[in-house]
């Protein structure tokens, strides 16, 4: 088995768009994300100079993707990284992708500066909050999120 990370290319839209799909289906989310949407907001994470989409291939199968954010934290006084997505099919988990492509979302951040990363998961979660432990996050508090779509 060899585990490849890169970024990803506007290629690469169909097989993010099916984990992210996967990922919705697996914990119901109803959120309506239409493969036009997902294209346009895809195609500017590319280009935009503060974000990174990686690729976890295994055996040159697209099976991860994770994207990191930079942005300026007055509180934090620096750039600091979000994690905003981590999605590993479920054929691959447990195989050490979604590990591989946090230590690489890592390296970013501290090539950025960044002064922390941060990242969040759904409570029930328990592996992926597993994961995150091990690798040295700790919890600081919860995340309040609020749905603006009409």
């Amino acid at each position: 088995m060899e585990i490849k990370l890169r970024n990803a290319w506007a290629e690469d839209l169909p097989a993010i768009h099916r984990l992210a799909e996967e990922l919705r289906q697996e914990l119901e989310i109803t959120l309506p994300a239409s493969e036009r949407r997902f294209e346009t907001c895809f195609l500017s994470a590319l280009t935009d100079p503060h974000s990174r989409i990686l690729i976890g291939e295994i055996d040159g199968k697209v099976q991860g993707y994770l994207s990191v954010w930079r942005r300026t934290s007055l509180s934090h006084v620096g750039p600091a990284a979000f994690i905003d997505d981590l999605i590993v099919s479920k054929e691959a988990r447990g195989l050490g992708l979604g590990k591989a492509l946090i230590q690489e979302a890592v390296r970013y951040a501290r090539e950025w500066g960044c002064v922390e990363i941060e990242v969040s998961s759904t409570p029930e979660n328990d592996a992926a909050l597993g994961l995150y432990r091990d690798l040295g996050f700790q919890e600081r508090g919860p995340l309040l999120e609020q749905d603006l779509h009409a």
